[in-house]
């Protein structure tokens, strides 16, 4: 059993579990095994938390419980509800992240990962996809076996493979260091995924998700031509004084829906790619974390000369700033992560027709070449404090 901060303590009515029949969830999260109900129904958020049967949310919105239909519960319950409320604006689902072993660096570490050394930054992710997406991450080796990664012209590739009539199967890195703050990201993007049920993401986040963070600054789905920049916390994370966002709690939806905005215009899909791309920083302080983005044609002098200079970038397009609306110590020891989804939790709500029409879609091999710009073109990954 996890700790009693991180369960979800519920108020269940005349139809509560029996307290023998709970048992920690994928995050930590107590989950309650209720008896059928007619008032339950499908809900995604049972299956982001990998809960069995119907989920039934609460009057507020907060997921509850479970409906086994197979057994039926009469004891009652007693505990409150501690969760805080919120209101979802934007469904922004995060996943339950898998962590690997590695150890924390202190901020000096340097970090470079392109051309023939790319691979040495990143283990291959090959486990089960957590957003549910209609997707097999490969390994290594199948992915160079199947072409979905290359080097072309100096840049890596992270292609997929669609139209199959089975799960899309395409790569997911995560770095083989978790980090401290004290860092500027900085990738530099050839081509972006793009196309009818793609989820591109440029990410990092901590072990005990959401308890040491997630910091997204790349996501798109289907053909938007624009990113989305969220955070995702545990509770006690508010951003208030940011322009644009679009919920300041960054537990919104216990961190499902995180706090977050929109990227500059152009700064993804067909656009993003038709202008040759362009350059993402990520700072990550004990003062808060700042995004910028730069076109291929405006991106700094001492970015390519390997001497970056943060104070002379200009506003960054976001500033998450930290203090008593948000302490610093939300976000630590985080692994960054490169991946390609299809459908799952976001693309394929977002998707005219649903999930089940997103898959069709993504598997039929008569939509394989318009899906023909799904992949990843980068020129490198580098940690600021390296130049």
């Amino acid at each position: 059993m996890t700790p009693l901060s991180l369960l979800v303590l519920l108020t269940l009515g005349t139809h509560a579990c029996n307290v023998t029949e709970c048992r920690d969830d994928v995050q930590g999260l107590l989950q309650l095994v209720k008896g059928s109900d007619a008032s339950c129904a499908a809900s995604p958020h049972c299956s982001k938390l990998k809960l069995a049967g119907a989920c039934c949310p609460t009057v507020e919105g907060i997921y509850l419980y479970c409906c086994d239909h197979s057994s039926s519960h009469s004891a009652t319950s007693n505990a409150t509800k501690t969760t805080e409320t919120t209101t979802s604006i934007r469904k922004k689902p995060t996943p339950d992240v898998w962590v690997p072993s590695h150890k924390t660096v202190p901020a000096a570490v340097q970090l470079s990962c392109s051309g023939e050394g790319f691979l040495e930054c990143w283990t291959f992710f090959t486990e089960a996809d957590p957003t549910h997406g209609y997707i097999k991450y490969v390994s290594e080796t199948e992915a160079k076996q199947l072409g979905l990664y290359s080097l072309q012209d100096g840049a890596v590739r992270l292609g997929s493979l669609v139209g199959q009539n089975q799960p899309v199967k395409a790569v997911r890195l995560q770095s083989q260091t978790r980090f401290s703050p004290g860092h500027i990201f900085v990738i530099d993007i050839k081509h972006m995924p793009t196309g009818e049920g793609t989820w591109p993401a440029w990410w990092s986040y901590g072990p005990d998700w959401p308890k040491n963070g997630e910091i997204d600054t790349i996501e798109t789905v289907e053909t938007e031509t624009y990113v989305h920049s969220t955070l995702h916390t545990s509770a006690g994370c508010r951003m208030p004084s940011v322009s644009g966002i679009f919920n300041p709690n960054c537990n919104a939806g216990n961190g499902n829906e995180g706090c977050g905005l929109d990227g500059p215009a152009g700064s993804g899909g067909s656009v993003f790619n038709e202008n040759g791309g362009g350059v993402f920083a990520t700072k990550w302080t004990t003062s808060g974390i700042k995004m910028w983005f730069f076109p291929r044609d405006q991106i700094p002098a001492d970015i390519t000369s390997e001497t970056p200079d943060s104070a002379t970038w200009g506003k960054p397009y976001v500033t998450f700033p930290f203090g008593s609306d948000c302490p610093s110590y939300h976000f630590s020891d985080m692994v960054l992560v490169i991946n390609l989804d299809f459908c799952g939790d976001w693309a394929g709500s977002d998707f005219p027709g649903g999930t089940s029409a997103c898959i069709d879609y993504v598997k039929d091999p008569a939509n394989a070449n318009a899906l023909s710009e799904a992949y990843w073109e980068i020129n490198y990954v580098k940690d600021g404090a390296l130049f």
